[in-house]
């Protein structure tokens, strides 16, 4: 499985992108790079760094929930996006993904994927907000997790994280945990993201 798995992905990487999709995904980033630009949140250099992440049938399905395992990559170059949408394509090919369709007899064809892109926020702020406690259905109060900065952290784990609780009847804060967070998630220079230490004042 491992060697087929390889196989898959190498030869999604090293074909070329259909020429209509490339101009298709080149001219929506074209837009969405005028756009940002217009609102005043290019780089100097003009480009404008994006998240991609895929999106595939299914992955949300009751008793079959696959959600996150496809690679998803954040503070993607323009000159850099084609190779990344492969990769993000590729990545439903890994051998984790594969053993798991395997495994509840989900075909490969039944799976249609898709790569979302938007501009990347370089956030003070991020989280992960539940409309309803996850553990508890009785309990309608919003949940929300966060961290400075991106919040790859909350997903990932690799830093503790704050915990707000809204009363969704009365709108009022029920809970509120703030962690010791010694490292963010931030935007790099060049490209993708880099951790670096939370200032002490923070």
């Amino acid at each position: 499985r491992y060697q087929l798995s390889s196989e898959i992905q190498q030869r999604i990487m090293a074909a070329e992108v259909p020429p209509a999709l490339e101009d298709a995904i080149l001219g929506a980033y074209e837009r969405l790079r005028r756009d940002v630009a217009a609102a005043g949140g290019a780089g100097p250099d003009g480009d404008v760094r994006v998240s991609m992440r895929s999106s595939a049938l299914g992955e949300d399905a009751a008793g079959a929930t696959f959600a996150g395992q496809f690679k998803s990559l954040l503070g993607v170059r323009s000159e850099n996006i084609l190779d990344a949408y492969k990769e993000i394509v590729a990545s439903k090919h890994t051998l984790h993904a594969m053993s798991y369709r395997l495994n509840r007899g989900i075909r490969d064809e039944d799976v249609a994927m898709c790569v979302g892109c938007m501009a990347l926020v370089n956030a003070r702020a991020g989280g992960v907000m539940y409309s309803r406690n996850p553990l508890n259905v009785r309990d309608a109060s919003v949940y929300i997790n966060s961290v400075w900065c991106l919040p790859t952290a909350v997903v990932d784990g690799t830093t503790p994280t704050d915990l707000f609780v809204v009363d969704r009847a009365k709108r009022t804060m029920r809970e509120r945990v703030i962690n010791h967070k010694d490292s963010r998630t931030v935007p790099d220079e060049g490209e993708g993201l880099r951790r670096e230490a939370v200032p002490e004042a923070e």
